[in-house]
């Protein structure tokens, strides 16, 4: 049963937290008896879908003015994944949320299409400008974002944004997804055509203009997932592309 405190008149479920490197911070961790051996109880990574939006405009850059980041928390670690349709090579070369530079952790580059998962600690406020950036102009750029919290670290566990492929139905992110952490996926395809996802879970899947599917989904495993393969198909063979970030 959790212990409880009050705070400002209300009574909420106390915390415990500890000093790291001199910031304090939850503690990772707290233990409980199992047949005699204090054991860690683990808190599993929280990856929260937002929402979604997109420009069909061919452009190098584009605003998405005051979207929703989610609820505040000390922890919010807010996560775009930005994809795009292209004909000619490019890449994401900048992403920014509430005017400040994200960290980019996977980014494909392709004359087919661009996928881009980036990350930036945001503890206040509820809403951002997500601003996304490429090498040069590209036909239509799409967002997803969410949230994680309660991870133990900021910095991603494995990433990876493999080459697109030519024409295809299906694309496949080979990643580490450790246990009780979070991954997120973001796939997409010239045709466009629906994406089923293999060993993950879908968030969202749409088309933008009629000319590019997008696609996100999360896997958050209560064991570790050693190079193992998620995959995203579709039914009419185009282009296609993939980005998947973890994090624990």
């Amino acid at each position: 049963m959790p212990s409880y405190v009050k705070d400002a008149g209300v009574w909420k479920p106390e915390s415990t937290w500890v000093r790291d490197a001199g910031v304090w911070k939850p503690a990772p961790s707290r233990y409980v008896k199992d047949a005699g051996v204090w054991k860690p109880v683990i808190e599993p990574a929280v990856l929260t879908y937002i929402g979604s939006n997109q420009n069909a405009a061919d452009a190098a850059s584009y605003n998405f003015a005051a979207q929703s980041i989610g609820v505040a928390a000390f922890d919010r670690l807010v996560i775009v994944a930005a994809a795009s349709r292209a004909t000619v090579n490019i890449a994401a070369t900048a992403l920014t949320i509430g005017g400040s530079p994200a960290n980019i952790h996977a980014n494909s580059t392709s004359g087919l299409g661009s996928a881009a998962i980036a990350s930036l600690l945001v503890p206040a406020g509820t809403a951002a400008d997500i601003g996304v950036a490429y090498s040069t102009t590209t036909r239509r750029c799409a967002i997803s974002i969410y949230t994680l919290n309660k991870y133990l670290s900021a910095t991603p566990t494995a990433a990876v944004a493999p080459a697109a492929l030519g024409s295809t139905t299906t694309v496949t992110a080979t990643l580490d997804v450790p246990a009780y952490g979070a991954a997120l996926f973001l796939a997409g395809n010239g045709f466009p055509s629906p994406i089923t996802w293999t060993d993950a879970t879908e968030n969202m899947d749409t088309s933008v203009e009629g000319v590019m599917q997008y696609s996100t989904a999360i896997r958050q495993p209560t064991a570790d997932e050693l190079a193992h393969n998620y995959t995203a198909t579709w039914a009419n063979a185009d282009g296609g592309w993939i980005a998947g970030v973890a994090w624990r």
